[in-house]
């Protein structure tokens, strides 16, 4: 039997929505390290820089979470000063917040992180914001694609990462109905259910 990382549904009350006026706002939290990089991301909006010279206008991306030198070489290597907003670790609630008030949420894997699903995964889905999923196949592209709400593009896809991202920037006002989890597999993630499953699989354990 396996029982899952999870949510806190009280986490959840009270929520900002994205603003109106506000630009296509992406967000990632969490730190970078070995495989899982940024580079795949930088990459893509250095394509699309090129492709659409007022993008900073028309987006903006939010990396929030430790230090991490991958993320300095990689805004200082593809130029993304103006356009990657760096946000240092924050409290827990207001991290909650930021993934909420997001238009997409940004999840990265790499090679070697196919049999682990982050825990941030359970949260990104109770916010009911579409996900743009950076990852290899393995246990989290399996979640992902049970939950729905999450298009999935191999990290090493160079072409496809920067082709998703306007497809998702270009269908912005029907995000939310278009690319959204399914409440009904969502809601198993409940803490309080995994906790009615774990005490199902301590009563049901011979005793002696």
């Amino acid at each position: 039997m396996t029982i899952p990382n999870g949510y806190e549904e009280a986490d959840f009350l009270d929520l900002p929505t994205p603003a109106s006026d506000q630009p296509f706002t992406l967000t990632y939290t969490g730190n970078f390290y070995g495989a899982r990089s940024p580079e795949p991301l930088f990459k893509a909006f250095n394509s699309l820089k090129d492709r659409y010279p007022d993008l900073k206008q028309r987006m903006r991306v939010r990396l929030i979470g430790p230090y991490s030198p991958l993320v300095d070489t990689g805004i200082q290597k593809h130029g993304m000063e103006d356009l990657i907003d760096v946000q240092p670790y924050q409290p827990h609630r207001q991290a909650i917040e930021a993934l909420s008030s997001s238009d997409v949420l940004v999840l990265v894997d790499g090679p070697g992180f196919t049999a682990n699903i982050p825990g941030k995964v359970f949260e990104y889905l109770r916010t009911g914001r579409p996900i743009l999923a950076l990852v290899p196949g393995g246990s989290t592209a399996d979640l992902l694609e049970e939950t729905r709400g999450a298009i999935i593009v191999h990290p090493d896809d160079v072409e496809d990462i920067p082709d998703t991202l306007i497809k998702l920037y270009e269908s912005r006002s029907s995000l939310s109905s278009e690319w959204v989890p399914d409440t009904d597999v969502v809601a198993r993630f409940d803490r309080r259910r995994l906790t009615e499953r774990l005490a199902d699989v301590f009563n049901q354990t011979p005793k002696g």
